[in-house]
């Protein structure tokens, strides 16, 4: 097989780190399989304590360190930089499979109209459908994921995960890069509905898998919820609406906080219940 970097087709890596330490080093090692189709990895550490260690793998790394404005803005730091006309943002907890990116690469050279793609996550979930106000009324209640499309099957999607995010450069300048007002979660949504309203569709490649430590978590961080409602607020007041807005407002604000400490007191029971349903499926007491 021809190198795909000799007719254009490579990507600059772009990975904004915030104290990831030895995620960060796995996530590099995973990219050395990947090495022939990466022009530069480029790493953006937004306000990290930790001295940023490299470990040796043979790729082209610069490390650029700044202030913590969010993740789309050191993602969008980071795209000034690059010059590939391909750009993977990955996050510092994620790892690349073998082959992915080549796959990756292929699935949007080969659908000309779509401007980004996504994988399979291992053990989570990338393919989704665009959220409704509904939708954002009952994640904020724990209620309900997302909804997802078949993610065993290869097609077009509404949006993908930006664990894993491959775009094309020139329909990522045209929708004018990722939206700086979202601190974190929901960039990848808001960039990919301004993509769709550009004329350039999203791509989710079941054959191109990561995996993703920061997806699985069931922790509940307080500063994660509160940037989780605060990105949830401004995606349904740029996309869904004023009386959309409102109501998650009022669900938010009057509604999350109960379910979330509800929530929060039960998990210790959780292994409980496992434990004893488990039990009961084996023919235990």
């Amino acid at each position: 097989m021809a190198k795909p970097r000799k007719a254009g087709v490579f990507a600059d890596v772009l990975i904004v780190s915030h104290s990831a330490g030895g995620a960060l080093a796995k996530c590099l090692r995973s990219l050395v399989s990947e090495r022939q189709y990466i022009g530069r990895v480029l790493i953006y550490e937004n306000g990290g304590s930790s001295p940023v260690l490299l470990p040796p793998t043979g790729l082209d790394v610069s490390v650029f360190c700044g202030k913590n404005r969010g993740f789309g803005a050191g993602c969008n730091a980071l795209f000034a930089r690059s010059c590939a006309p391909y750009v993977l943002f990955l996050n510092p907890d994620a790892r690349l499979l073998p082959g992915s990116l080549l796959k990756m690469l292929l699935a949007l050279k080969n659908h000309p109209g779509c401007g980004a793609c996504g994988c399979a996550v291992v053990g989570g979930f990338s393919n989704m459908k665009f959220p409704t106000a509904r939708d954002l009324c009952l994640r904020a209640l724990q209620l309900k994921p997302y909804r997802q499309k078949d993610q065993t099957r290869s097609g077009y999607a509404d949006w993908v995960l930006g664990a894993c995010l491959l775009v094309e450069r020139q329909a990522f300048q045209a929708a004018g890069g990722f939206d700086e007002g979202f601190f974190l979660f929901f960039e990848e949504t808001d960039l990919c509905l301004r993509l769709k309203a550009l004329g350039h569709d999203t791509y989710y490649c079941a054959q191109a898998r990561a995996e993703h430590a920061g997806g699985g978590s069931e922790k509940i961080r307080p500063m994660r919820a509160f940037r989780h409602a605060q990105s949830r607020l401004r995606y349904a007041r740029k996309h869904l609406g004023r009386r959309a807005c409102l109501c998650l407002f009022a669900c938010t604000l009057l509604l999350e906080p109960p379910a979330l400490l509800c929530l929060a007191l039960l998990r210790p029971f959780k292994n409980v219940f496992v434990k004893k349903g488990a039990a009961h499926a084996s023919g235990g007491i």
